[in-house]
């Protein structure tokens, strides 16, 4: 029952206790009555940002990408046919191999035969030449000691001159089949023709091959090339190699860009340095783009200390090819140009100029300006919707109050 009579008793004083605050503030405010004035504020300029650029000398790079592959990359085959005597460890998928390194030997038993044969045909060649030779000196003499001191020369059948010559060339003959034994016989023995690398084998121990199977294929690994893809765009902005042909005696005839490689190897980045060596012969039929190779030494840092992995065939890298040096080049963000290629240009009366201007190359976060500003202009960097030429604005520079 207490509690009843309680909250009877604030609805009913609650709403009085209100209205005569109401009347009281009312009563003051009536008392204190003041006449409002608005204030009268002067429309201010927008206030922007600007730059001040000034020219300067910039070398223009052209990113690329592409994949590393050999220099060099030959089916390896087998001169001769036999069977296979001996397949070195070198000789295997992955391993490296030296210049000259035997790799595989072909059975050369037949071969060796034929050197024997060949020699003992050779023997009997310069035998019977040696025999002619005495018999013809033989009969000079006789024939001095019956005529005396004569000045006649006894004829060429006499002296047997034609046994001569004939033996003479088949000699020679047998020379040339003892040479062709013995290379036959060497090439029983497959040598690698350059340092490299064993890509496949496709051979083994006790294998027949036949003359021209390919038993194996592999690389060199003392330089890597890798082409590169450009744009026409791109080509604006390089100096490539040229063939000599084409090369006036004025230019420079070792145009080389030098070409830095990026490449991730286990989660770091890795650099390698190549240089821009040839253009391939036309565009490519399908992307049209032109192709340009370039070449690394030592991809596989066999002949330095450098510690970073090797530069792996078939290994995918970002590459940034040196480009032209331009000069007098202004640099601005690219939110600074306009439509049409303009720029707001801030005078020196805070009036704006409405500047059309010359790329030199679009870029990702900034603008390659040739032509149309000076230096030290002031390049509106801000947004402005509205804004012409003629508009005043402020800089944070003028900004007062």
């Amino acid at each position: 029952m207490k509690k009843k009579s309680t909250g009877s008793f604030l609805k009913v004083f609650l709403p009085i206790a209100m209205l005569a605050v109401g009347i009281a503030v009312s009563q003051f405010l009536a008392f204190n009555e003041r006449e409002l004035v608005p204030m009268d504020l002067k429309s201010q300029p927008p206030l922007v940002r600007t730059l001040e650029v000034f020219p300067q000398d910039i070398r223009l790079n052209v990113r690329s990408q592409g994949s590393v592959k050999a220099k060099s990359e030959i089916d390896l085959v087998a001169e001769m046919p036999g069977r296979v005597l001996k397949v070195t460890p070198s000789f295997a998928p992955g391993s490296f191999f030296k210049k000259g390194e035997l790799l595989a030997v072909i059975d050369p038993k037949e071969y060796e035969v034929n050197i024997l044969k060949a020699k003992a045909k050779v023997a009997q060649s310069r035998q019977r030449l040696n025999s002619l030779k005495q018999e013809s000196n033989v009969r000079l003499q006789d024939w001095q000691a019956l005529r005396g001191n004569t000045t006649d020369v006894p004829n060429d059948l006499i002296l047997k001159k034609p046994q001569i010559a004939e033996a003479k060339a088949n000699l020679q003959a047998s020379l040339a089949e003892l040479s062709d034994a013995r290379l036959r016989r060497s090439r029983t023995e497959i040598r690698a023709p350059y340092t490299g690398r064993v890509k496949d084998k496709g051979v083994d121990l006790g294998q027949y091959v036949t003359a021209g199977q390919v038993v194996g294929h592999i690389y060199s690994i003392d330089k890597a090339e890798i082409r590169l893809p450009l744009s026409d765009s791109q080509l604006s902005f390089l100096n490539l190699p040229k063939s000599q042909i084409l090369r006036n005696t004025s230019e420079d005839t070792n145009i080389q860009p030098i070409v830095t490689i990026h490449t991730v190897f286990a989660g770091k980045d890795y650099i390698w340095l190549g240089k821009v060596v040839r253009t391939e012969a036309g565009l490519d039929t399908k992307s049209r783009v032109q192709y340009v190779v370039a070449e690394v030494d030592d991809p596989y840092a066999l002949r330095t200390d450098n510690k970073k992995p090797p530069l792996e065939i078939g290994r995918f890298i970002n590459a940034e090819i040196e480009g032209k040096l331009y000069k007098s080049v202004y640099v601005l963000p690219r939110q600074a140009v306009r439509q049409n290629n303009q720029v707001f240009v801030v005078m020196d009366d805070n009036t704006l100029e409405l500047r059309t201007i010359e790329l030199l190359r679009n870029e990702r976060n900034r603008v390659l300006v040739s032509n149309g500003l000076s230096s030290g202009d002031k390049i509106v960097v801000s947004p402005l919707d509205t804004a012409v030429g003629g508009m005043e604005v402020r800089t944070p520079g003028s900004f007062e109050g």
